[in-house]
C-alpha cells in the first residue's frame, strides 16, 4: 500500500508541477488541460531529464529527476504568479470549475484501483512478453548515465522505441519502489492516464459542440467505455454459446479463429482461466499468430508494450489538436501550445515510432483546419512544421540508432468479412451513423456526393469479391472530411468527423499495404494499427452517439437502442474477465510485487546483483542462452537490472535485423560454459567486460551438470544460495 501511495503522490507531484505550462497551452479546454497535465508533466520532466544526462555528464539519479520536478513546478507557478499577480485568478477558476476537477481526479484515482488490484491478483512480471518489458524498465531504473546499455546485448545501445520505458523508469525512480513493484503500477498507470485523458477530451469537445452537461457526461461516459473497456464481440458470442443459443461449430461463419475453445455449454465464465485471450486471436488467415488487440485486452494482459504505453500520450496530442481546432487556431501562434505538441509528438516518435501515420497525420489535419480560420502570415507552417520540431527536440534518440530493414509490401490475404464484423461491427455502425448525421446536418449536396461515390466504389469492390474492402471504402465515403463540407460544420464536430475518418482510414490501409518486417506478414501491422483505429472509434462513436441523442431529438430512442445493444455486448469482455482475474490467487495473496514468483534462491541472486548495479553503475553478467519466450531465460539480468551478454536472441533479430554478433555471442556462451579451457575462458569474459558469471538451473539445462563445478578454482566465488552460484570474473 506504502508503495502505491508514493507512487500516485509521484504522479500527482509531476502533473501539478507542469500544470501552469499545461494550462496556457490548453486554455480553450474547459479544465484548461487538467486532466492532460498528469500525462504531460510525466513525459516533459522525463524529457528534460533524458535530454540533460545525454548531451552533459549530469548522472540519471533520483536526485536528478527530483531536482529536474521542483525546477520544472516552480518555474511554472512563478510564472504563473507574475503573470496573474499572483495566485487569485487561479483559484478563482478552480472553484468555478471545483466539481470538474474532482470528477477528473476521481476518474484517475479509480482507473489506479481498478487495475492496480487486477494486477495483484496476477503479479508475476512473467510468461508472454513481460520479460523483454521488464527488461527495458529495469535497465533504465539500474542505470546511472546515459545513453545505457541493452539488457540483453550487453555493451550495444537500446535498440527500441524505449522511451515509454523510461518515462515510467523516471516515475519508478522517484518513487523509490522496487522495480518488479514498479512494473505492476506502471501497467496499472497506463489505462488509468488513458481514462481521465479521454474522459476529458470527450466531456471537451462534447461541451464545446453545446452540449448540455447531462449529454457530455453521457458522451465522455460512453467514450471512455467504447474505447477502454469494451471488447469485441467474440466473448460475446462465446457466452452465446455458452447457453445454448449458439453451436461451438459457429465460429467458422463468424469467421473467428480458436473459437470457444475452451466453452463447454452451460458453462459461464469459463473455466480455463486464460479464455480471455482468444479475443486477441481472431482473423483465421493472419499468419504468424494474428494479433487483433484492443485497449482493454493490453490493459489485462499487462505487457507493457510500446503501443499501450503510448495510449496516453496519443490521446495528449489528440487534446492539443482539440485544443487548435475549439480556438480557431488561436493556439498555432501560442509558444505554449505549439511547446506542448512538439513534445507530445516527438514523444510518440520515440516511445510507439508506429504512431507518426495516424496520429501526426491527424494532428497536421486538424491543424490545417484550424488554420483555415486564421489570418496569421505563418500559420500554415505552424500546422505543418510542429511534428518535424518535436523530433529535433528528441534528435539524440537517433544517434547511432539501427533497425531491421523494412520495407511495404500488398495485403494478399485480406481481414474476412465476419471476422471484421465481430472485431469492428460496433465502431462501422456508429462512425457510420457519425458520418450521416453530419452531412444531414449541413444539408450540402457536395457532402452526399462523396458518400454516394463511396459506397459504389465499396458495392463495386464487394461484387468483385472484396467485401471487406468494399465495406471500408464506403465507411471512409461517409466520413471523408471534404473541404468546403467539413467548414460548415463546428469545430468539434469537424474534429470528430476527422477523427473517425482516420479510425475508418487506418482500417482500410491495413488491408491495403503492411510493413514488411522480419516476419514477413502483416502481423506487426494489424497488430499496432487496430489498437489506434479502435481507440479513435471509440473516442469518435461515443461523444458522437452523445450529439446525435442531443440533436436528433427523434432519433434519441435509436441512439438509446444502439448504446444499449453495443455497450451490452462489448462490456461482456471486460465483465467476464475481470471476475476471472479476481479469482486468481497468488502464492501469499494479492500483491504488487512482479519478482515474487521467482524461487528464493533465485530472489536472493537478483536482490545480490541489483546491489552491486546500485554501487558501481549497471554490471555485466554472463547467462546461459536458454529459450526464447523462456521467462528463466536471461532472468537474472532481467530482473536485476545487469546487462547480460546475450538475452532472448530472436527478440535481439526482430529489433537489430541480422547481426552477426549475435551468432558470435552464442558460440562464445556455448565455449564459456562448456567447451573453452582456461585461458580462453578470461579472453571471452574480457572480450565482453563480463563482471559476474552465474550458474543456476538455467545453465545446467542448457549445458549440462558439469557446468556448476565448471568455473571452481578458475573464478572466486561471490555469491551462492542453494544451486545458484555467481562467480567474479574481475
Amino acid at each position: 500500500m506504502r508503495d502505491a501511495l508514493t507512487w500516485y503522490v509521484v504522479v500527482q507531484v509531476a502533473g501539478f508541477a507542469a500544470w501552469p505550462l499545461v494550462a496556457r497551452a490548453l486554455e480553450p479546454l474547459e479544465d484548461r488541460g487538467w486532466a492532460a497535465s498528469k500525462a504531460a508533466g510525466l513525459l516533459g520532466i522525463a524529457w528534460l531529464v533524458w535530454l540533460l544526462c545525454m548531451l552533459t555528464p549530469l548522472p540519471f539519479t533520483r536526485v536528478t529527476l527530483l531536482v529536474a520536478t521542483l525546477a520544472v513546478g516552480v518555474t511554472a507557478w512563478l510564472w504563473e504568479w507574475r503573470s496573474s499577480n499572483g495566485y487569485e485568478r487561479v483559484l478563482r477558476w478552480a472553484r468555478a470549475r471545483r466539481s470538474l476537477l474532482l470528477a477528473w481526479e476521481a476518474v484517475f484515482l479509480a482507473g489506479l484501483v481498478l487495475f492496480g488490484v487486477l494486477r495483484s491478483h496476477n503479479p508475476a512480471v512473467a510468461a508472454t512478453e513481460k520479460p523483454m518489458d521488464m527488461a527495458f524498465l529495469n535497465g533504465f531504473m539500474a542505470a546511472q548515465s546515459l545513453p545505457t546499455q541493452d539488457t540483453w546485448l550487453a555493451g550495444f545501445g537500446v535498440p527500441y522505441y524505449y522511451f515509454g520505458y523510461f518515462v515510467l523508469a523516471c516515475a519508478g525512480k522517484l518513487s523509490g519502489v522496487a522495480p518488479g513493484v514498479a512494473y505492476n503500477l506502471a501497467a496499472a498507470t497506463v489505462p488509468a492516464l488513458a481514462m481521465v485523458g479521454l474522459a476529458s477530451l470527450a466531456w471537451s469537445l462534447a461541451r464545446a459542440a453545446s452540449a448540455a452537461p447531462v449529454w457530455a457526461a453521457a458522451g465522455s461516459a460512453l467514450a471512455t467505455l467504447l474505447a477502454l473497456f469494451c471488447g469485441n464481440l467474440e466473448t460475446f458470442f462465446e457466452f452465446l454459446v455458452s447457453r445454448g443459443v449458439l453451436s461451438p461449430d459457429a465460429g467458422q461463419t463468424l469467421g473467428i479463429a480458436h473459437f470457444a475453445d475452451s466453452i463447454a455449454e452451460g458453462v459461464w465464465p469459463p473455466t480455463n482461466s486464460f479464455w480471455w485471450f482468444h479475443a486477441s486471436r481472431i482473423i483465421p488467415n493472419l499468419q504468424p499468430d494474428g494479433i487483433d488487440e484492443f485497449p482493454f485486452f493490453s490493459a489485462l494482459l499487462s505487457d507493457l508494450h510500446p503501443h499501450f504505453v503510448a495510449l496516453p500520450f496519443e490521446l495528449l496530442v489528440l487534446t492539443v489538436a482539440a485544443a487548435h481546432a475549439l480556438s480557431r487556431a488561436a493556439t498555432l501562434r501560442s509558444a505554449w501550445t505549439q511547446g506542448l505538441a512538439a513534445i507530445a509528438l516527438g514523444g510518440l516518435l520515440v516511445m510507439n515510432t508506429w504512431d507518426i501515420a495516424p496520429f501526426w497525420l491527424l494532428y497536421i489535419g486538424v491543424s490545417l483546419y484550424a488554420a483555415r480560420s486564421c489570418v496569421w502570415r505563418w500559420r500554415w507552417v505552424a500546422a505543418v512544421a510542429t511534428p518535424f520540431v518535436g523530433a529535433v527536440l528528441f534528435a539524440p534518440y537517433f544517434v547511432g540508432y539501427g533497425g531491421p530493414p523494412l520495407g511495404l509490401g500488398i495485403v494478399r490475404d485480406r481481414t474476412p468479412f465476419a471476422s471484421l464484423l465481430v472485431l469492428f461491427g460496433w465502431a462501422i455502425v456508429l462512425l457510420a451513423s457519425l458520418g450521416l448525421f453530419s452531412r444531414w446536418c449541413i444539408g450540402d449536396r457536395r457532402g452526399w456526393l462523396v458518400a454516394g461515390g463511396g459506397a459504389v466504389v465499396g458495392v463495386t469492390l464487394a461484387i468483385l469479391g472484396q467485401p471487406t474492402l468494399g465495406l471500408l471504402v464506403a465507411l471512409l465515403g461517409v466520413l471523408l472530411p471534404w473541404p468546403g463540407v467539413v467548414d460548415r460544420l463546428d469545430p468539434p464536430a469537424a474534429m470528430l468527423v476527422g477523427i473517425g475518418a482516420f479510425a475508418a482510414a487506418v482500417l482500410l490501409g491495413v488491408e491495403v499495404i503492411f510493413l514488411d518486417d522480419v516476419f514477413h506478414s502483416r502481423m506487426n501491422t494489424v497488430f499496432k494499427f487496430h489498437e489506434n483505429a479502435w481507440l479513435l472509434a471509440g473516442l469518435a462513436g461515443g461523444v458522437g452517439l452523445a450529439l446525435v441523442g442531443r440533436f436528433a431529438l427523434r432519433a434519441r430512442w435509436i441512439v438509446a437502442f444502439f448504446a444499449l445493444v453495443f455497450l451490452a455486448a462489448g462490456m461482456v469482455y471486460p465483465l467476464t474477465a475481470i471476475a476471472t482475474r479476481l479469482t486468481e490467487q497468488p502464492p501469499g495473496g494479492p500483491s504488487l510485487d512482479g519478482t515474487a514468483f521467482l524461487g528464493g534462491d533465485d530472489r536472493a541472486a537478483v536482490r545480490w546483483l541489483s546491489d552491486q548495479s546500485s554501487t558501481g553503475g549497471r554490471v555485466v553478467i554472463a547467462e546461459g542462452l536458454g529459450d526464447e519466450y523462456d521467462t528463466a531465460a536471461a532472468a537474472m539480468a532481467t530482473y536485476s537490472g545487469a546487462a547480460t551478454v546475450l538475452g532472448w536472441a530472436g527478440h535481439e533479430l526482430q529489433w537489430r535485423g541480422p547481426l552477426p554478433e549475435l551468432g558470435v555471442r552464442q558460440t562464445d556462451l556455448a565455449l564459456l560454459y562448456r567447451d573453452a579451457d582456461v585461458a580462453a575462458i578470461r579472453l571471452i569474459l574480457e572480450r565482453y567486460n563480463v563482471r559476474y558469471v552465474v550458474v543456476s538451473d538455467v545453465e545446467r539445462r542448457v549445458y549440462g551438470e558439469a557446468v556448476t563445478t565448471r568455473f571452481d578454482g578458475t573464478l572466486p566465488l561471490a555469491f551462492r544460495s542453494g544451486p545458484v552460484a555467481i562467480y567474479r570474473a574481475r
